[in-house]
């Protein structure tokens, strides 16, 4: 290209004068920039005025090449050949005509842009010249840009565009007539311009970067961006929240319910949410006319999510590069590369671009004003035909200056398709490794599984849901009159015959417990409850539980629990709908698995803020059947916490009891140390399963902090080495105290009786004189053999003498109180507390609720 400029030679200048006008020449001729915001147009050209000043010179002309408008809604020239309204393609005659005008139009566009670029701008008249050839250009380009801006508005428009109207006015521009008249008699193609004028389409606004043949296209060198983050649609508590803050502050969705609508009782608040909500609208229809990967079938089912608007722009991007190695760079939220719905635009890149880099950072050092646990990434690419063929990553960065420091590779691995393919399977998310030692973990788990989770749970029968079970409302909020932990909570529920459903949240449950931080403080009336969803039939089981809201940077990841039955879950927690259709020990191996140190390091190389099936589904899992027994007993031994599970623990082992403590004494475990003991055998076996050495394994306890008990990491190596000299039998009935007892395959049955309005409450299982009270006992079903190596003791062993002996020596006691002290549930201790009475050796005093029994004689 010719380097000499009217008005300057490179030759004639000194150094700093060359830099000086190299500076003018880039601002003028090479960069380019789109923007809705008409300050922000404005701003950027202030800021390469300044940067590109040079004394003597008039600022530079940049009005053609930094533009007001909306890089989003603009079509590309083939979607002009196509009706807004229908989608039809126009007739072929027609459309050559029209796209015979669009070469010719371009050719003499491109004799203005040149004028355009004859000089740096060295006087004001010579700015003059450019102005003027600006308007030439703009009077040039009109009429196809008037075509442009009928179709976006008309697919906005939807049912209102006027496809006849359109054909009119794309008649008139391929004949080269005038397009006023066209206009003028068709009052809905105004409308559509009007609707459709911001919309910016490259090929007109910017032709010297575009051939003059379509076909071609050769686009931008680079396009770098950092789009807004938001989705597309406005959420009503947003729109009416930013008129009364009450919205947002409302305790309860009911509530701010209530709130929006005596606001949109006011007709001019509730026509500027119909304007938003149909601007919205307009955006998803165009969207949906423009954009072909947005959305896309993995194994037969579209992927979630509506668009945001970052994967528009990223999705675009690719369209405005250069084919012949056009480069994007741009800065959006991490889950471009993480989640379900940026499946579509992550498999554009990897397919027809060649990924160079992709550093993914936390927020933590503030870098935006933003919570600091949202992460987002950096990437660049190439456009190639060829796709991706290895690009380098690091993930969980915090400080910029790793983008400055080329040398140091510490935290990058190289990933390619077929990795990212054998990791995280066909929505191909790239895995969130931080090391090559975790990226090889990774790919030898993939390499050795044979199942995934969402399979292993659908052979199962172990149907989660990672929906929402409860939203909370006035109904659902009600205050639990019993504080303490859930062992008390289940005790007051079952005294009460269950007439309201405790709430469990992601807060009062860990891996293994369902006592955990905070205690249930809210519950639902079971006859309101009852008639929604699925708690009639799910709630009468033990259910399995997720705790959905997790990031990979908390001590644990992957938190799971067996709540006992009469619990319902809020939306912090995914939970099982059908528990009475899979044998429990289905639940238990899960749960075993799921809490396992190398499940969890698996789910924390996907997770972003929040656990989702589509996160979760894909994880690799190795043949576990060997260990099922092993894992599942251990399990059950760390899940029975108090006296709600001992119908579990019955159903799994029948009699026996092989604890050092006292029979039904619970929990089963008690302490750190004992519970540790056991979760470091479950953890090995799991390891052991998944085919990990030593040194991987201790890489995988390496990642995790520990801090609630530091001891962890020694305990679960000490176990695994124990486990590779003893071998996988030894090792069980060293660590399973009931190794001999075969896995109960039985369905369950209910173990509480929901009062359900018509009778409809499936029949209560009877698990023998020790839990009468709970329900009517139907003839027991049949269950695999087991060995009962201790014969059953008697219904009443000792209860009622113990519960006799703390009522003389304290003189006033509660149901709580003989619970405690026989290891019985409510239902337990009834008939004693009852007998106590009968036998006049107790008085008591208030109602049901917190009733109390008094010593006779005191």
């Amino acid at each position: 290209e010719d380097t000499t400029v009217e008005g300057f030679d490179p030759l004639s200048q000194d150094a700093e004068d060359r830099v000086i006008v190299a500076r003018r020449l880039v601002a003028e001729r090479c960069l380019y920039g789109v923007d809705k915001n008409p300050l922000a147009v404005e701003l950027a050209k202030l800021s390469l005025w300044l940067e590109s000043y040079a004394e003597g010179l008039p600022l530079t002309f940049m009005d053609h090449r930094l533009i007001q408008g909306d890089s989003l809604t603009g079509p590309f020239f083939e979607h002009l050949l196509t009706y807004p309204k229908s989608g039809e393609k126009l007739d072929d005659l027609f459309a050559q005509g029209l796209t015979e005008r669009l070469q010719a139009t371009l050719a003499a566009a491109l004799v203005h842009v040149r004028d355009l670029e004859a000089s740096v701008g060295k006087d004001v008249a010579d700015l003059e010249q450019k102005r003027a050839a600006k308007e030439k250009l703009d009077a040039a380009l009109a009429p196809l840009k008037t075509l442009a801006a009928a179709w976006s508005g008309g697919v906005m428009l939807g049912d209102d565009s006027d496809d006849a109207g359109y054909q009119a006015l794309a008649r008139a521009v391929a004949a080269g007539e005038d397009v006023a008249s066209v206009l003028e008699a068709r009052p809905r193609l105004r409308e559509m311009r009007a609707t459709g004028g911001t919309g910016v389409a490259f090929e007109l606004a910017f032709p010297e970067v575009f051939a003059a043949d379509p076909a071609s296209s050769p686009g931008f060198h680079a396009v770098v961006g950092n789009p807004p983050w938001d989705r597309i649609e406005v959420a009503p508590q947003d729109y009416f929240g930013s008129l009364d803050f009450s919205v947002l502050e409302a305790p309860n969705e009911e509530a701010r319910k209530a709130i929006m609508e005596r606001l949109a009782a006011d007709p001019v608040v509730a026509a500027g949410w119909e304007t938003l909500a149909e601007g919205t609208r307009r955006d998803e229809r165009v969207a949906d006319r423009l954009y072909d990967h947005q959305k896309v079938r993995v194994a037969g089912k579209l992927t979630l999510g509506r668009p945001d608007t970052y994967r528009l722009f990223v999705e675009r991007w690719v369209r405005l590069a250069a084919t012949d190695g056009g480069a994007t760079g741009w800065l959006v939220p991490s889950s471009f590369h993480s989640n379900e719905g940026a499946t579509g635009v992550r498999r554009l890149y990897l397919t027809a671009t060649s990924i160079i880099s992709c550093f993914s950072f936390e927020n933590r050092r503030k870098l935006f004003d933003i919570d600091s646990r949202f992460k987002f990434v950096l990437l660049v690419a190439q456009r190639s035909a060829s796709g991706t063929s290895e690009f380098v990553a690091s993930f969980y960065l915090h400080d910029p200056a790793v983008l400055f420091s080329p040398d140091d590779r510490s935290r990058q691995v190289g990933l390619s398709r077929s990795i990212v393919r054998e990791i995280t399977g066909d929505h191909e998310s790239f895995p969130e490794v931080r090391t090559h030692a975790d990226l090889g973990l990774a790919l030898a788990q993939a390499r050795t599984s044979v199942t995934t989770w969402g399979q292993f749970l659908a052979d199962a029968g172990v149907k989660t849901a990672f929906g929402v079970e409860l939203h909370r409302n006035p109904d659902f909020a009600l205050s639990l009159p019993v504080e303490g932990p859930t062992a008390a909570i289940v005790a007051w529920a079952d005294e009460h015959a269950w007439q309201h459903l405790p709430l469990h949240a992601g807060k009062t449950i860990f891996q293994y417990t369902d006592e955990f931080d905070a205690s249930p403080t809210n519950m639902v009336r079971t006859t309101v409850a009852a008639g929604t969803r699925h708690w009639g039939a799910s709630t009468p089981g033990y259910r399995l539980a997720f705790r959905m809201k997790a990031a990979s940077t908390n001590e644990r990841s992957m938190i799971a629990v067996l709540i006992t039955p009469g619990f319902v879950c809020e939306q912090t927690l995914a939970v099982e709908t059908q528990p009475l259709k899979r044998p429990n020990r289905a639940a238990l191996l899960a749960l075993s698995i799921a809490n396992s140190f190398m499940f969890d390091w698996q789910v924390r190389q996907r997770i972003t803020t929040s656990l989702s099936n589509y996160l979760v589904a894909p994880v690799p899992l190795p043949s576990v059947r060997e260990i099922a027994s092993v894992v599942v007993h251990c399990a059950l031994r760390l899940t029975c916490n108090h006296a709600g599970y001992a119908p579990l623990w019955t159903e799994q082992l029948g009699d026996a009891w092989r604890e050092p403590t006292p029979k039904h004494t619970w929990p089963v475990l008690d302490g750190d140390d004992a519970r540790w003991a056991v979760r470091a055998a479950i953890d090995a076996v799991v390891a052991d399963a998944y085919g990990l050495d030593r040194a991987q394994y201790a890489h995988v306890l390496s990642t995790f902090s520990h801090k609630s008990y530091p001891k962890a990491p020694d305990l679960c190596l000490a176990a695994f080495d124990e486990l590779k000299t003893l071998g996988l039998e030894a090792f069980t009935k060293k660590h399973d105290p009931y190794w001999d007892i075969p896995l109960n395959e039985s369905m369950p049955k209910p173990v509480i009786d929901l009062p359900i309005p018509g009778g409809d409450a499936p029949a209560v299982q009877s698990l023998g004189p020790l839990f009468d009270g709970l329900g009517p006992a139907p003839e027991k079903p049949a269950a695999t053999p087991r060995p009962t190596p201790r014969p059953a003791p008697p219904s009443d062993d000792g209860a009622y003498d113990t519960i006799a002996r703390l009522l003389d020596t304290r003189g006033l006691i509660t149901s709580g109180d003989a619970q405690q002290a026989t290891g019985l549930d409510a239902a337990g201790v009834r008939p004693h507390l009852k007998r106590l009475g009968d036998e006049g050796r107790a008085v008591t005093e208030g109602q049901r609720r917190g009733m109390k029994y008094r010593r006779a004689d005191g």
